[in-house]
Order: structure tokens, then sequence, then C-alpha cells
């Protein structure tokens, strides 16, 4: 997530590949696929949980946590929004099948959102998924990044 949002917010980076970090905030929330993401930061939402008088989690309490933690998060630091800000430096996106996390559909919604923007050097924006991996980096990721970044940064 830090690779992509850096990218997108800073232009002395050459070439970019995040892995198992791009995501739609406010797709999670609208297809209620944010229960993954929430587990990795709980005390957060049971704080806000409290805090909002509700017995359980959902999407409200989501949409308050990440307003208040990365105010932006959810409109224009979102990857549909910040990923083509990238452009046109080379980036790879990466992510497992099965990402929970990271759920591939949000994912491809970014990358539909992206490629207008390296209409003119479509090479140099590429998608792998890695078929069957779930929140997990993978040895065929880290391969991936090594060929990409060779490629775009050594011309190898």
């Amino acid at each position: 997530m830090h690779t992509w949002l850096c990218s997108a917010l800073d232009d002395r980076v050459a070439c970019a590949a995040p892995i198992i970090g791009v995501q739609g905030f406010k797709w999670a929330i609208e297809n209620n696929m944010f229960h993954a993401r929430v587990q990795s930061i709980p005390k957060v939402f049971e704080a806000a949980m409290v805090d909002m008088k509700k017995c359980a989690l959902d999407g409200e309490v989501v949409e308050a946590v990440w307003k208040r933690i990365m105010p932006g998060l959810l409109d224009s630091y979102d990857a549909c929004h910040s990923l083509p800000l990238i452009a046109p430096r080379p980036l790879l996106i990466i992510n497992g099948e099965l990402d929970a996390r990271c759920p591939i559909d949000a994912v491809h919604i970014a990358l539909t959102a992206t490629r207008s923007a390296y209409k003119k050097r479509p090479g140099d924006l590429q998608f792998y998924v890695e078929m069957g991996a779930g929140h997990e980096v993978t040895e065929g990721m880290k391969q991936s990044v090594r060929h990409w970044m060779d490629r775009h940064l050594l011309g190898v």
C-alpha cells in the first residue's frame, strides 16, 4: 500500500511494484468486503464501535475509522483515483487471486481506471495475479518484481 501511495505522490519514484497492497477502500465498504482488512487492526474498529454505540461492525463504522485515521482514503487516495497518478512511470500491480484483504474485484476496478493513463505506453502497466494465493507474498511474486525492476531500471 505504501508503494502505491508514495509513488502516486512523489514523482521521484521511477518504477513501482506494489505487492498485495492495492485495494479499493470505498469499494470494500460498498460491497461489504472490509472484514479481512479490519482484522489487521481490530482494536481500532472495536473502539470505534464503542464510541459510535454500535453492537456490530458495519460499513458505517469502517467508513468513520478510515475518514478519521486517513482523510481522503475513501476518495482521492483510493486506488481508482490515485493509481493513475503514477503514469507514465512503469507500474506492476501484484495480487493474490484469493486475497481477502485486497479483493481482486476492487483491484480490477482500480486497474481499469488506471489503463487510460497508460494509453501511450500500455506495456508500462502490468497486472500479475498469483493463482491460488491469498494475502501473502509468494516466491513467484518476488520473482516478478525482480524481473520488472531489472527491465525498467537496469534495461536488462
